[in-house]
């Protein structure tokens, strides 16, 4: 067994052994400790997280704070920022935060080229911006999928009311021919322009949903010319757009070390450059940059990237609990839990670490979630009362912009509610005592049925308000907590080889679909599921 591998046994045997004892009832520890609301909640930029109702301990955190440093935690923080080779299996560094580092700031002479060619990135991808609106183009629409889909659309659902006049996105990436048509059926193709955002322009659905398009402007007229000025290419592979016939000044090129999932910062974000301005992009970028300034300098006892991370590994490993719940009070973050889940899942959903040792302990959770108050009344039965405890992160602002009275009171009351009685519960007594003839054996079964375990964690983050700035450090503090939480279980966070194997298939498939090969080497029942669809179609 390797040195690290005993510091992760060692952690891991920690969180199991809180999970036994000081940390197995959070309602005791709010009764050990008074001051536990506040020792346990953070001040950020532009927000409040709360996780005094996780079981966290100071005990716990300083023996975790501890093994991190033997770890050697800090210095892993300081390779990715400094641009060290931090994706072992494919030999590159991971250069999201650089790309959020403000135009003027000092860094290392190794980086100071790379974010040169960044800046001047962004500088062209905000006049390619005013010059598409220049030219009459009133729709965008972003043809990617993952990381190149999920970080522009979270982002723009978020900000949307802010997009500058005349100028609104779209998006598809689905491989289904329906999704492209929902889009392109509202559209006048002579105001509408397309970005092909794939890293490898290889991508499937991109390339797929990109040639349908081309032949969507053809049929309604536009010449090859025409249809050509409507392209952008975001990509790391510049030949290939060339080779499609994208305008040279219509390519945004950005680095190979820059992974899909972390890529919002990059030319990935250049659909929201056009729809909401340099200025309201470099605020995103700057919420982001604060935040990666306070997981670098702020200590392990009250670092946020630090604490979230410990947090799901006690989840994880100390509890076993297999899955992540994130509930969003703000209708404009919809999107985020299906981010979310791509950030950790695709992260950390790792069975063998770095060094190829089969892992022993669990990874990842099963990210999902929804909008509150309408999951309330749809998988909130199972939180409250289920027989899986599932930790809950509950994401609000505490500003809005719409003036309809009442409503964010109501809201925010419910989301507090619900982190509430997660935690507090309601005991058969309390039950019992509800009923007006609790000697009735009929009361006596409604009265069990009406139990609420309690001692279910959650954590709160509240947002001063949901702009720009805000949005940037919310989706920069979850990429470090997972990245910390990564290299504490010895996981390469910036690769996925998990995806791979399924597209591999689907070449060797595809021809069998369309009939121009022979069905062979198949097990029966892909066999006989190609065979129905192929006599149905």
């Amino acid at each position: 067994m390797s040195d690290f591998s005993k510091l992760r046994t060692e952690l891991v045997q920690l969180l199991r052994l809180h999970a036994l004892g000081a940390g197995a009832d959070l309602r005791a520890m709010f009764a050990r400790d008074p001051g536990r609301a506040q020792r346990f909640a953070l001040e950020l930029p532009g927000a409040w997280l709360d996780l005094s109702k996780q079981a966290l301990s100071d005990e716990l955190v300083y023996a975790a704070a501890q093994l991190a440093e033997r770890m050697q935690l800090r210095d892993a923080l300081k390779a990715l920022f400094e641009g060290h080779t931090v994706n072992a299996s494919e030999g590159r560094a991971a250069l999201h935060t650089l790309l959020r580092v403000p135009e003027g700031t000092p860094v290392t002479e190794a980086l100071r080229d790379r974010h040169d060619d960044m800046q001047s990135a962004l500088r062209r991808m905000a006049a390619l911006g005013e010059k598409l609106a220049g030219e009459g183009i009133e729709t965008l629409v972003n043809l990617g999928i993952g990381g190149s889909d999920l970080g522009p659309r979270l982002v723009y659902e978020a900000l949307g009311a802010q997009a500058l006049h005349g100028r609104r996105l779209r998006f598809v990436a689905n491989v289904d021919g329906n999704a492209l048509d929902a889009v392109l059926r509202h559209l006048d193709p002579r105001r509408s322009a397309f970005v092909l955002a794939s890293k490898s322009f290889s991508t499937q659905e991109t390339r797929m949903n990109a040639e349908s398009a081309m032949h969507w402007m053809r049929a309604h007229g536009l010449s090859e010319p025409e249809i050509s000025q409507r392209l952008v290419a975001v990509t790391a592979k510049p030949d290939a757009a060339r080779a499609m016939g994208v305008p040279e000044t219509h390519i945004l090129a950005f680095s190979e070390a820059v992974g899909g999932r972390y890529s919002v910062w990059s030319a990935i974000g250049f659909p929201l450059v056009y729809a909401l301005g340099i200025a309201r992009f470099r605020e995103l970028l700057d919420g982001a940059h604060q935040i990666d300034q306070h997981v670098l300098h702020q200590p392990w006892e009250s670092n946020a990237g630090f604490l979230l991370a410990l947090i799901e590994l006690l989840h994880r490993c100390g509890f076993g609990h297999p899955s992540h719940a994130v509930v969003v009070y703000d209708e404009r973050l919809a999107r985020l839990p299906e981010y979310l889940q791509q950030l950790e899942m695709e992260s950390n959903g790792k069975s063998v670490d770095v060094s190829g040792e089969t892992m022993s302990y669990p990874t990842a959770p099963v990210v999902w979630g929804g909008v509150g108050t309408s999951v309330q009344h749809a998988f909130f039965q199972a939180l409250h009362q289920g027989t899986d405890v599932v930790p809950v992160s509950f994401i609000a602002a505490a500003r809005v912009e719409h003036d309809f009275d009442g409503h964010h009171d109501a809201l925010i009351a419910n989301m507090a509610a619900q982190g509430a009685a997660l935690l507090r519960g309601r005991s058969y007594p309390e039950a019992l005592a509800q009923e007006s003839n609790p000697a009735d054996p009929a009361a006596q079964a409604r009265a069990r049925q009406r139990v609420f375990p309690g001692n279910r964690p959650s954590t709160t983050l509240l947002l001063e308000q949901l702009d720009a700035h805000s949005v940037g450090a919310l989706i920069a503090l979850m990429e470090h907590k997972v990245y910390l939480s990564g290299r504490m279980l010895g996981i390469n966070s910036f690769d996925q080889w998990g995806v791979e194997l399924g597209k591999e298939i689907c070449v060797q498939l595809l021809p069998m679909v369309t009939g121009e090969a022979a069905m062979s080497g198949l097990d029966s029942s892909t066999e006989a599921l190609l065979r129905r669809y192929r006599s149905t179609r």
